[in-house]
């Protein structure tokens, strides 16, 4: 009859203005914003340690991560246990397309407990993340990080690693993913004896979660 729609026509409509768009691919290791209107969570494990984070999205460019670090070892030096306290502050400096760069910083407070006390303070930058959306559902982390840092207590050091982050993060829905991480390079030690350079292998994998 005219004036009624079909079955088929019927569906169609329902679909193209009555169901809600899907959620974007979202990226947290990478250097990507939290989507709008979310705030995220973020847990990892691997070596050197434990950690957890929570994003904030504070507006379009840049997103604040305050994080809890449980570690059990240093470069390839273990075991090395203690806390670490600090936040992660990125920056996005351009968004175009399925790429993504942002500059990133993590000053961070660690307390070693074994095989003695100690304090240190890492500065955390700068650095340089990249997110590549290869699919609607992978996207490819990158880009490199000069965390550098100083022990404070007992003696006066300072730490300075050149570490090239690479890792992918695959969305396993709407609102979470599952992401491996490495962050490798050399890790140059300073201190009044002398200076040595270590390797320092961080690889992570954990999963993160829109809220």
């Amino acid at each position: 009859m005219r004036g009624k729609l079909s079955i088929p026509a019927a569906l169609l409509l329902v679909l193209a203005i009555g169901t809600p768009a899907k959620a974007q691919s979202f990226s947290l290791t990478g250097g990507k914003i939290v989507p709008p209107g979310h705030n995220a969570l973020r847990v990892e494990v691997g070596y050197p340690g434990i950690r957890a984070a929570y994003h904030v999205r504070v507006s379009d460019k840049f997103e604040l991560a305050p994080r809890f670090n449980f570690y059990y070892g240093y470069d390839t030096n273990a075991p090395y246990v203690g806390n670490g306290l600090g936040v992660e502050l990125k920056f996005n400096l351009v968004t175009k397309g399925s790429f993504d760069l942002s500059l990133i910083f993590e000053p961070e407070f660690f307390l070693n407990y074994h095989p003695g006390f100690g304090v240190l303070f890492r500065v955390g930058g700068p650095g340089v993340l990249f997110t590549y959306a290869v699919q609607e559902k992978f996207n490819l982390v990158g880009g490199m990080k000069i965390p550098f840092g100083f022990l404070i207590h007992p003696n006066f050091a300072a730490s300075i690693p050149i570490l090239f982050v690479l890792g992918f993060e695959f969305n396993v829905g709407p609102s979470m993913n599952l992401y491996l991480n490495t962050q490798m390079g050399p890790d140059i030690l300073a201190a009044s004896g002398g200076s040595t350079v270590r390797f320092s292998p961080n690889v992570y994998m954990g999963f993160g979660m829109l809220l």
